[in-house]
């Protein structure tokens, strides 16, 4: 019933959505429960039922309903002998784009950290209080195949900023290659020239 709406004053805003928004389509709860598990799958997948179960809130029942419904536009594919999911449209694709190591500078509070019951897929126990701290703090990472193998953050200055990297383990040419085409897209977005520092 209610929306985001561009803050005011700084501070959070909401309206009613009848008065923000067009006149929506009425859906049925099992049709979008639907679409809400293709484009969980869409963003997050590889993914478990019970990871979608957790994301969206829902009992576990409920979410076994919802993706047997959805069997025949869905792939299993085999991730560390468990049973997981993405869209069957999406195979090809990501069959794809796995020839070649996949990097990201992912920032803090990225929603792709968050979108699984369980993070030992993404990184080790002994870096899981390094990325995922108190207070509900999430910080920058980065990405290297789907697992979180170090921490960056940036500081800036009128034209250039500086990037630090703290890898989790030692970094090989090629990562540092990726790296440098990440931070590279970076400079281009905030239109400045940068530099990288690396971390023990």
């Amino acid at each position: 019933m209610i929306c985001y709406a561009p803050d005011q004053g700084g501070e959070v805003a909401f309206r009613r959505v009848e008065n923000w928004l067009p006149r929506q389509k009425r859906v049925p709860e099992d049709k979008a429960i639907q679409i809400l598990l293709r484009g969980y799958l869409r963003a997050y997948g590889p993914a478990r039922v019970h990871d979608f179960s957790a994301w969206l809130g829902i009992a576990m029942k409920e979410a076994r309903r919802v993706g047997d419904s959805l069997l025949p536009e869905l792939k299993e594919v085999p991730v560390e002998n468990e049973k997981v999911f993405i869209l069957a449209r999406d195979h090809e694709e990501l069959r794809n784009d796995l020839n070649a190591p996949i990097l990201r500078l992912l920032p803090a509070f990225d929603p792709y950290l968050l979108a699984h019951a369980e993070k030992d897929h993404r990184l080790e126990d002994s870096h899981y209080k390094r990325v995922f701290r108190q207070a509900g703090w999430i910080s920058p990472v980065i990405l290297l195949d789907g697992r979180i193998v170090g921490l960056w953050s940036y500081t800036r200055s009128r034209n250039s900023f500086t990037v630090d990297i703290e890898p989790f383990t030692s970094f090989r040419g090629p990562v540092r290659a990726k790296i440098e085409h990440e931070v590279e897209s970076l400079a281009h977005f905030l239109e400045a020239t940068c530099a990288i520092r690396y971390g023990n």
